[in-house]
């Protein structure tokens, strides 16, 4: 497949709506605010069937790979990867790494018919319909409610070997995600490497069940977010940190670059990773005894590693999270 006939196969709205908040200005025309600069009113806009952008604010533009060279900070080999990986195409001969990716793909599919019920939940949690809606969307949220998956993805002609290596099962073939909301993680490329799963139930012993160590996904690599935020980051020359990505989520809603460590436990990588775009991390954990060890392990670990940055430390007081300080508090106190 060329280049020309990846083009053709995407919808560049869609694309752009994970990094902005598009509204219809004409005919296969949208606006939204600049990813590129600061603004309260929009001067960004894309032509959907020519698959261009302009910028007034900043003064850019070009077609898809110049926006995916300068919103993700890739190369131009590096953007077309991206992009393939977003669309789902793979070589015709597939390694066992673009079958896997191939696979979880399938599976978001499956998930993402759900989605009706992750916005529920998240009506469940005080968010409104509307802005419930646009969530679950931005960040494609889904749900597993049924033990089908499984058939499913064989019927989709993904092989057994494959599907048991995706991370998803246990050994009875039941998914890990099951009765859950499932979270898309991604990696620097836009492929997804693996989910999150957060309880729908309020029974289960886990609260959050990340992906299993595989092939193509390893937790202490990953920063989740990372890719909507991270011109964010340098133009604020801030970083927030959170546990979970429903906290990141609550934190980024505001206007904040929020990313998330998928656990208390940051690693070198992580932190090297974050450093690379801001010397001023601010690690605001749950007010409990895993998140205080987490932030004073996170300090350590940071203090040893000769790195230019400030270290803030915030444990919430007397709320579980950041998530429950802001709905108890207000967006105003949280910020200050």
């Amino acid at each position: 497949m060329d280049f020309q006939d990846v083009l053709e196969k995407l919808d560049f709205a869609e694309l752009v709506f994970t990094k902005v908040n598009l509204s219809k200005s004409g005919v296969n025309r949208f606006r939204g605010l600049s990813p590129f600069t600061s603004e309260k009113t929009p001067s960004f806009y894309i032509d959907n069937q020519a698959k261009t952008w302009y910028c007034f604010s900043s003064g850019q533009g070009g077609g898809v790979i110049d926006y995916i060279m300068k919103t993700e900070n890739l190369d131009k080999m590096e953007s077309m990867s991206f992009l393939k990986d977003y669309l789902g195409i793979y070589e015709e001969e597939e390694t066992e790494e673009s079958k896997i990716k191939k696979a979880l793909n399938i599976a978001h599919k499956f998930f993402l018919k759900e989605q009706r019920l992750a916005v529920s939940y998240l009506e469940e949690r005080g968010i409104s319909k509307e802005n419930a809606e646009n969530i679950a969307s931005k960040y494609e949220l889904g749900v597993l409610n049924n033990k089908n998956l499984y058939k499913y993805l064989l019927s989709a002609g993904v092989e057994e070997s494959i599907i048991k290596k995706t991370g998803i099962f246990y050994e009875d073939n039941n998914s890990r995600y099951l009765n859950r909301m499932t979270i898309p993680i991604r990696n620097e490329y836009g492929s997804i490497i693996s989910f999150t799963g957060r309880d729908l139930t309020g029974s289960a012993k886990s609260k959050y069940m990340h992906g299993i160590t595989t092939n193509i996904f390893k937790k202490k690599n990953v920063v989740w977010n990372l890719s909507k935020v991270r011109n964010m980051i340098t133009e604020q020359d801030r970083v927030i940190v959170c546990e979970g990505q429903m906290d990141a989520i609550a934190v980024a809603e505001l206007g904040l670059p929020a990313v998330a460590i998928l656990g208390s436990k940051v690693s070198e990588q992580q932190l090297l990773t974050i450093s690379k775009l801001t010397n001023n991390i601010y690690m605001i954990f749950d007010s409990d005894r895993a998140g205080e060890d987490g932030l004073i392990s996170a300090f350590k670990m940071l203090s040893s590693m000769d790195l230019d940055s400030v270290f803030y430390s915030v444990i919430i007081p007397g709320d579980k999270d950041p998530d429950d300080y802001i709905k108890n508090n207000g967006v105003d106190h949280f910020i200050k």
